[in-house]
């Protein structure tokens, strides 16, 4: 089985301590925020980064899709 998701998943590491939120680049397309599900078109977004739940996004459409909603509802922010 294939397991790349190179195209379809991007994580944006917060690298400064005490930091709550964390501002990136999305590439243009519709990307889904795994922890909350929200959509995001590409450009600069600022999203919410507690401890435990680094920026990670997923391309809408992906052939993965499914098992990254499935992560992001079992795991996400209640």
């Amino acid at each position: 089985m294939n397991t790349s998701f190179r195209r379809d998943m991007l994580v944006a590491p917060v690298y400064e301590e005490g930091r709550h939120d964390w501002t990136l680049y999305l590439p243009e397309d519709e990307w889904i925020h795994l922890w909350t599900g929200k959509a995001y078109g590409g450009g600069e977004v600022t999203v919410s980064a507690e401890l435990g739940y680094t920026p990670v996004f997923y391309r809408r459409g992906s052939s993965h899709e499914a098992l990254f909603r499935e992560i992001g509802e079992k795991y996400g922010v209640k």
